[in-house]
């Protein structure tokens, strides 16, 4: 059989072993993953993640396994979908369901694989508490090693996948510091007091309202919040760049309708340019497609004067100064009225189309082109993109009516101040600081340089400089100083990002999975060529 070792079990492994399932019998596939519970990813697991916390897309949006996430769902016992708050009328494909509940889906979709490996001639096999120390490549192929109840186990693999997800900084909590949200549930220990979160997009959100579940419950669908008895000095303040909120998600057609402009052939037309195509081309792209889709929005920001550069500040110009909440309050509004008539705003729905039709444009970009790309445009596609459920956006105005939360704009080059024995968190900025008892940096996974694979001969064996990105191709193989490596793809989420700025979701992970199977059945039709070769 042709050995393949998956490490890690999240949404990309899972996609990625049933893209496998669908070649030719004969597969070997070996997971490794380093926590208890195999199959949920790290926003999704039970016993880290709060049940206030929705996932970020609707069930429609979510790419089947074996079975709709919808199918899924509606086929659980009532009491679960009551103590989850689900009724009978949350049951339909626009639905935001919690995220807990999207983890139990893919760990059952994991063991509905595993069924369906050994249906269809393919063999699958899970190691749960299995931490992978180090991947070595040998003649052949690959050795991984990991530890198993302190027994070292090592495995031989043609193909190796390495889709190890999300990787975090440390955490002070002694003195009140968190480097990231996650898990959500640590969260619950900071007292009801001066609380700042850096990042208002959906990561704060989820930390805000981690925190404000420790200390009070929702009501009334969410729109009140009753505080708990030692609640009364909460005080939580979102910090960004914009100091904006993200609007709510908005009604559109599903599956996407076609783009008018950036079709798949001009796409195409784009990457067999032989002089190459650069920021101002794509920008060129999304200027004729929001024209096109919207031309009152397109005239309401004078679009055909915008240049690349100040396009970002015409697009987030009518939130910028004023009030957050009330501007929440208008956006939740209409997105209702809109859900209700099943209205689309058209401009809207051109940005967000497009940032999935330019997205494979970027990978073959030079590096600086894809930073003023990063600069320019990815703020106006994540902000349209990122937009949040509308349970969440009235959650936030619950809070927010209590007096408990606030959103305010930080200068882009502020410094986050580590706390001390004797100072706690500050932010500094040209202006002063600001202090606060807690801090949670909710700024979202950075892009990790070679240096922080956690595979040291590995690392050492790929000779890549430890201070620039993994040396990747599009397809996630990994090069070493011979060339590109057959049969090793890292799909980590800190090592693709300088690649694929949107490399978050369900439906990324779909993607990838889509198209570490296919370098994975290359590698095996090659394999078979040799073996044939030398039997003839």
């Amino acid at each position: 059989m042709f050995e393949v070792v998956i490490v890690g079990s999240g949404p990309t492994s899972l996609y990625t072993i049933a893209a496998l399932l669908d070649r030719p019998a004969g597969l070997s596939i070996t997971v490794l993953e380093r926590e208890e519970m195999s199959g949920t990813g790290m926003p999704f697991r039970p016993e880290e993640t709060d049940s206030v916390l929705l996932a970020n897309i609707a069930s429609i949006e979510v790419p089947p396994i074996c079975e709709s996430l919808l199918d899924w769902i509606t086929g659980l016992p009532d009491a679960v979908l009551s103590h989850l708050g689900i009724s009978e009328d949350d049951l339909h494909e626009r639905h935001f369901f919690p995220r807990i509940l999207l983890g139990a889906y893919l760990r059952s979709q994991l063991g509905r694989l595993a069924d369906l490996a050994e249906e269809r001639g393919h063999r699958l096999h899970i190691y749960n508490s299995a931490p992978v120390v180090d991947v070595v490549r040998v003649a052949g192929g690959y050795t991984v090693t990991a530890l198993k109840e302190g027994e070292v186990l090592s495995f031989s693999a043609r193909s190796v996948v390495l889709a190890t997800g999300h990787v975090w900084p440390e955490d002070d909590p002694e003195h009140g510091y968190y480097g990231s949200p996650w898990p959500s549930v640590k969260l619950h220990a900071i007292p009801a007091t001066d609380i700042g979160i850096l990042g208002s997009s959906l990561s704060g959100i989820d930390a805000a309202l981690s925190i404000a579940c420790a200390h009070g419950r929702f009501e009334e669908g969410g729109s009140r919040y009753v505080p708990g008895p030692e609640a009364e000095g909460l005080h939580i303040t979102l910090m960004s760049r914009k100091g904006l909120l993200p609007e709510a998600d908005f009604w559109c057609d599903l599956p996407y309708l076609p783009l008018e402009y950036a079709t798949p052939e001009r796409i195409e037309a784009l990457q067999q340019r032989t002089e190459g195509y650069d920021t101002e081309d794509l920008f060129d792209l999304l200027r004729e497609e929001i024209a096109a889709n919207d031309p009152e929005y397109a005239a309401a920001i004078d679009l055909p004067s915008l240049t690349l550069e100040n396009f970002a500040d015409a697009y987030f110009a009518p939130r910028m100064g004023k009030d957050q909440f009330a501007l929440a309050a208008a956006n939740l509004e209409e997105v209702e009225r809109n859900v209700n008539t099943l209205t689309t705003v058209p401009w809207r729905y051109a940005i967000l189309r497009m940032h999935e039709a330019l997205a494979p444009l970027l990978p073959a970009m030079p590096e600086h082109e894809r930073q003023r790309f990063k600069t320019y445009l990815a703020p106006v596609f994540i902000d349209n993109y990122a937009a949040v459920p509308p349970q969440t956006i009235r959650r936030l105005l619950a809070l927010a009516e209590m007096g408990s939360l606030s959103v305010v704009s930080v200068e882009d080059d502020c410094e986050v101040l580590p706390p001390t024995r004797k100072e706690p968190t500050r932010l500094r900025e040209k202006g002063g600081e600001r202090r606060f008892d807690y801090f949670v940096d909710s700024r979202g996974q950075s892009a990790l340089p070679a240096s922080a694979l956690p595979f040291p001969t590995l690392l050492e064996q790929l000779q890549a400089d430890p201070q620039a990105p993994l040396p990747l191709s599009p397809s996630f193989a990994l090069s070493g100083p011979d060339g590109t490596w057959r049969g090793l793809y890292c799909a980590g989420l800190p090592f693709v990002m300088h690649l694929f700025p949107f490399a978050q979701g369900i439906t990324v992970s779909h993607e990838f999975g889509e198209v570490l199977a296919k370098g994975v059945d290359i590698d095996r039709r090659a394999h078979d060529e040799l073996t044939d070769q030398a039997v003839a």
